[in-house]
Formats: structure tokens, sequence, C-alpha cells
């Protein structure tokens, strides 16, 4: 395939967005564009805010909860990302009533 010739566009500059440009630039693609209202990582991000998260519990979607598992892995291991992701937890209140 060539590289070379695809041009593709990340929409969102978070942990996800910036995640998926610098693994499609090891794969060899080089016309890789990045677009955020915001400047690096996005304000919006998922792993720059306490009220977004990574959820890993979509029991309707095991690709999308094994793709997080690995993701969230990835963000806390790899000197690349482990700067910029901050976990910050989570609390479920349920109601009876």
């Amino acid at each position: 395939m060539q590289f070379d010739s695809l041009k593709i566009l990340v929409v969102g500059g978070g942990t996800w967005g910036l995640s998926t440009c610098y693994h499609l630039a090891l794969r060899g693609y080089k016309d890789i564009t990045c677009l955020d209202k915001w400047s690096y990582p996005s304000l919006d991000s998922a792993g720059n805010d306490l009220n977004k998260m990574v959820r890993s519990e979509f029991v309707d979607d095991p690709v999308m909860q094994q793709l997080s598992q690995i993701a969230m892995h990835a963000w806390k291991t790899d000197p690349l990302f482990k700067i910029h992701f901050h976990e910050t937890g989570r609390l479920s209140l349920a109601n009876s009533s």
C-alpha cells in the first residue's frame, strides 16, 4: 500500500486522537492532520479532564472494551503518553427509589 498518497484527518487532539496520529505515523503514514479547537493536548480531552473517562466496561461491545484496556495500558506505561495521561478515578451511584 502506498502510504505517501493517503491523506488522513483525525478530528480531536486529545488522548485518543493524538494516540491515533502517533500510531498511524509509526505504521508509515505520512500525511496526517489532527484538528482540535484547543492546543495539544486538548482541554476537551478525556485524559485532561476530571469529568471524562475511558470506559472499559462496554459489555455489549467487546471490541471497544478490549481497545479501551489496551489503550489504558499504553497510556500508563509508554513514556510518550504517561506524562500526559492522568487517571482520575470514578464514582458510580444509583438510587433504587
